[in-house]
């Protein structure tokens, strides 16, 4: 009896010893909804809270946890925080096994190389907060299985997806589709070139060209290589002209200031169909303004980047009423030893 009893303690200070080589002595954090999360897992967690306070407090220069967070005590704040990102962990993996969603294997591979090609410069990082790399590729897993509840949330034909219609307008309201030339008038030093004057009387006559009812790839094959005679461009292929008429879309919230607000404007009443050009400091933009999606295939490819500004925070509110109405039983003594104070930045 007193050999076995030495065996098991004896097993206990290397476990003991194990996990303090990996920056923590417990096993477990707390159980959500009868879920265990791991030490690792919340020590994973507490890292996207600590950078997500940083990016809120008010000097992002002085450290973070001596500031206040919305508020908050930042310590405080973390760890709440913390404790939503292990309800959400745990009720993006119950509802996936709930709807049947699982992981590509696009996003499975996707992980792969991702692990593959950072984990070696990352790896010091994460293990001097306690996290290895088991539990930094399921929490990658677990965001990626996220992204795939939302898909198959918003799929189309599924109960909650907006309709095509609904889609175009929601996008159609807050974009231009345009088909356009580009002409840049700056030179390798980025000053605007001498002959300015010669190259927008050409762009004139291309939006001429183009009202007076031209194709915009014959005005573009016609007039382009005119451009690029002016603009001096070396080792021009005139046979590539065709291939500078582009459609672009353009927010008419523009944050870039790229375009001016009275452009914006004037874009935004215009009617498909109409002509027009803009100028700044760095290029003409000749162009007609088409439908919201020209083609099946333009939709198709756009449709998930829309329904991810339509519809995320819809399901982020709905993930969150889930995952609030969860139990969770924390191991307080891990809470505590598990402390932002111990965070390696």
């Amino acid at each position: 009896m007193k050999l076995k009893k030495w065996i098991c303690l004896l097993l206990a200070a290397m476990l003991l010893v194990a996990f303090a080589g990996c920056g923590h002595i417990y096993t477990k954090a707390m159980t959500v909804d009868g879920e265990e999360i791991s030490a690792g897992t919340y020590l994973m967690l507490q890292l996207t809270a600590y950078s997500e306070a940083k990016g809120l407090v008010a000097d992002t220069e002085q450290d973070v946890l001596k500031q206040k967070v919305e508020e908050q005590d930042a310590t405080q704040w973390i760890n709440n925080r913390t404790e939503e990102l292990c309800r959400d962990f745990v009720a993006v993996k119950k509802l996936a096994a709930e709807k049947e969603v699982a992981l590509s294997e696009e996003s499975s591979t996707y992980i792969d190389q991702y692990i593959d090609q950072y984990w070696p410069t990352m790896e010091s990082y994460y293990a001097e907060n306690g996290v290895g790399k088991d539990t930094f590729r399921s929490v990658l897993e677990n965001d990626e299985l996220r992204a795939a509840l939302f898909e198959a949330e918003y799929a189309e034909g599924s109960e909650k997806a907006p309709s095509k219609e609904e889609i175009t307008t929601y996008y159609g309201d807050a974009n231009a589709h345009i088909r356009a030339m580009v002409i840049y008038i700056t030179d390798e030093t980025g000053a605007a070139i001498s002959n300015l004057s010669d190259v927008q009387g050409v762009a004139q006559e291309m939006l001429t060209s183009l009202r007076a009812g031209e194709d915009m790839t014959a005005v573009a094959t016609e007039q382009m290589p005119v451009v690029h005679e002016l603009l001096g461009t070396e080792d021009y292929d005139a046979s590539t002209a065709a291939s500078e008429v582009s459609s672009y879309y353009i927010a008419y919230e523009d944050e870039s200031a790229t375009f001016t607000e009275e452009f914006l404007t004037r874009l935004k009443g215009e009617k498909v169909g109409t002509f027009g050009s803009f100028e700044n400091d760095t290029m003409i933009l000749v162009y007609e303004k088409i439908d919201t999606f020209e083609t099946d295939d333009e939709y198709t490819q756009m449709r998930s980047t829309i329904i991810q500004e339509m519809k995320q925070d819809e399901f982020d509110e709905y993930l969150k009423g889930v995952a609030d109405g969860y139990t969770v039983s924390k191991d307080s003594g891990a809470i505590n030893y598990l402390s932002p104070n111990k965070i390696v930045v």
